[in-house]
């Protein structure tokens, strides 16, 4: 009897792990016998390659897709803040836009919007750190860096308003567009004497213009 329930209770070979020990070796015994170990070790790292490229592609279809969701949350975001805007309700907009920005600060639409929703506001702060931002990616940008010096003389910071005049003249200082750029962007804050100054100046430095001063 003894015998009898000690042989019900006995685990199977195969359970244990001298069992796990035992199939491996008959597994690689017959792999051997029948030729088949060569095959294998040839097949074994084409195996790896193909799995590391299915990992691959997986990770690119989920940044893909990601990416994609993504942007249509912004486009969503930019319609209804632009329907907002539309309607006046400039706050409710400036909440979106953000929104949108926070997401795809590099979009350019939401960019212009967002700061035409700040000047509208009169944000000024806000509004000089997004230019700000985008003037780390395009510091070239003479238009921008116009509206930044408007901003600054608006938020009552002249002295940094016409430093940042001064950087954009000096980015092509014998164009007489850039001088053009500049004055008109000092009267639209009505500073007037001090665009008349700007023209003079490029008067002076591009050597031989005629008629520059008919913009006065």
């Amino acid at each position: 009897a003894l015998t009898s329930t000690n042989k019900k209770n006995q685990t199977p070979l195969c359970e244990t792990d001298a069992g796990f020990a035992f199939w491996n070796r008959t597994f690689l015994l017959r792999v051997v016998q029948h030729g088949i170990l060569p095959i294998f070790l040839i097949f074994q790292p084409l195996l790896f390659i193909m799995k590391t490229v299915w990992i691959y592609i997986f990770c690119f279809a989920f940044l893909f897709f990601s990416a994609e969701s993504q942007q249509k949350n912004v486009d969503i975001k930019l319609k209804l803040a632009q329907s907002y805007e539309r309607s006046g309700d400039f706050e409710a907009a400036v909440k979106l836009y953000e929104e949108a920005y926070a997401k795809d600060s590099t979009n350019s639409v939401v960019f212009e919007s967002l700061k035409r929703c700040y000047l509208q506001t009169k944000k000024y702060p806000e509004a000089i750190s997004i230019i700000n931002r985008r003037l780390a990616l395009t510091p070239n940008d003479l238009s921008l860096l116009c509206q930044l010096g408007t901003i600054y003389v608006r938020n009552a910071e002249d002295a940094k308003g016409f430093a940042v005049w001064e950087r954009a003249i000096l980015l092509d200082s014998t164009s007489e567009v850039t001088y053009s750029i500049v004055a008109n962007s000092m009267m639209d804050v009505r500073l007037f004497e001090r665009a008349i100054e700007t023209y003079k100046r490029g008067r002076r430095a591009w050597v031989g213009v005629n008629g520059f001063f008919a913009y006065l």
